[in-house]
């Protein structure tokens, strides 16, 4: 299964043409330094839960000489993805995703000489080497020369236009001039929703770049699952079922014990997994994570582990929660932002920004929420309050432009 799985990889390369094989001797007259390889296993469950093992050839890029190189690429924010659900969810269209296929390998020709050694799946001579064609993965500036191929084709080929301050996210306007679909990216996956017309243009890139996956309905993006239900468009994150809690410490004097290098792993292993669930639907563990994780890092005993499972199974008793986002008139939104902070004792500050349909409204979808330790420890409530209000958030332009 594992030979299976490289060769396709492999073939991946030499399908898209990925690589040229050039004698040893171009390399060593060029001066350059050739980069190793390494292979990444992952088995992936599809919508089914069947498993199959995923290959995939990563370069060593960080032996390459970096300083001159540019490597910012765009991503959606997640405040991004929840106002555009909003939007699909008023506008009552279905919520489409599909992904790029060896996105990496199908970005556009690499503008400098990188040499790799191939490894020994290739089978060829000691003698040959690869040159690189396209930033493949592994390489610093990989993502980023995938995002110009990926415009390229989204602007000039189908006529999205780009949003000037979230650029992964991209408008489709009809004749008049009016909003009729909107596409976001996040690397190689792509979610989308419009009018009949603004999906058959936006599925004309399977004519450029060859396309894996594509849903609809009931989809996934960036480990969110999104579904319709009635009117509304529900979020929830991934299944984390598969978090098995740490080891039980009875209670009393062990529980002061220093965790050992094993036992702070599983910790913050569980504690990870359950942040990402926080940051998706759960906003009601973002607390009490952020909490952890600061007593973890204090004192790091076995206390933690303690706090740890109490989190997990907090967790499990409501893990079918579902974040509901409703549709509403777009004419007058308002933005609100709420931040609260302690003082004295405990320094957290908690911040949540709300989407409502007017300041009359009781209709609601939470943006964005997080719990954090303020820079400062206060002293008064008004202290405390004055600058947890210090730093207000850049929705208000966001939106603005997105509308």
């Amino acid at each position: 299964m594992l030979d299976n799985s490289c060769e396709t990889e492999l073939q991946g390369w030499y399908d898209f043409a990925v690589v040229d094989e050039v004698n040893i001797d171009q390399m060593i007259e060029s001066k350059c330094h050739p980069l190793l390889t390494r292979w990444v296993h992952v088995w992936k469950k599809d919508q089914y839960g069947t498993k199959s093992l995923k290959s995939r050839l990563v370069i060593k890029g960080f032996q390459e000489d970096q300083s001159q190189l540019r490597t910012y690429s765009p991503t959606v924010a997640r405040e991004m993805v929840v106002l555009c659900l909003t939007i699909f969810s008023s506008k009552t269209w279905n919520v489409r995703t599909m992904d790029v296929k060896q996105a990496f390998l199908q970005s556009d020709e690499l503008q400098r000489a990188v040499y790799v050694i191939p490894p020994k799946e290739a089978d060829l001579s000691p003698e040959t080497i690869w040159r690189l064609k396209t930033a493949v993965y592994g390489l610093a500036d990989a993502s980023r020369q995938w995002c110009f191929t990926a415009k390229r084709d989204l602007i000039d080929e189908l006529g999205l236009f780009q949003m000037k301050l979230e650029q992964a996210v991209f408008d489709g306007l009809d004749r008049e001039g009016n909003l009729n679909g909107i596409l976001l990216m996040h690397v190689d996956d792509f979610l989308y929703a419009g009018s009949e017309g603004f999906i058959k243009k936006v599925e004309k890139i399977k004519q450029t770049v060859k396309i894996g996956k594509v849903q609809s309905g009931s989809v996934t993006f960036c480990g969110l699952n999104i579904q319709r239900n009635g009117v509304n468009l529900e979020v929830s994150s991934k299944e984390v079922d598969s978090i098995e809690p740490c080891q039980h410490i009875p209670v009393g004097e062990q529980k002061f014990m220093p965790l050992t290098a094993q036992e702070e792993r599983r910790v913050r292993s569980v504690i990870g997994s359950l942040q990402w669930s926080a940051t998706a639907n759960r906003p009601d563990l973002s607390y009490h994570l952020a909490m952890a994780l600061g007593e973890l890092n204090k004192n790091n005993d076995r206390r933690s582990i303690i706090t740890a499972n109490n989190l997990l199974m907090k967790y499990q008793k409501h893990e079918n929660h579902k974040l509901s986002i409703v549709p509403m008139n777009l004419d007058n939104l308002v933005l609100q932002t709420h931040r609260d902070s302690a003082f004295q004792i405990s320094n957290q500050q908690g911040i949540v920004s709300l989407l409502r349909e007017n300041s009359n409204s009781s209709k609601v979808n939470f943006l964005s929420w997080k719990s954090k330790r303020a820079e400062r420890r206060t002293w008064s409530t008004l202290a405390a309050e004055t600058h947890a209000l210090q730093k207000k958030p850049l929705l208000k332009r966001c939106i603005t432009n997105a509308f």
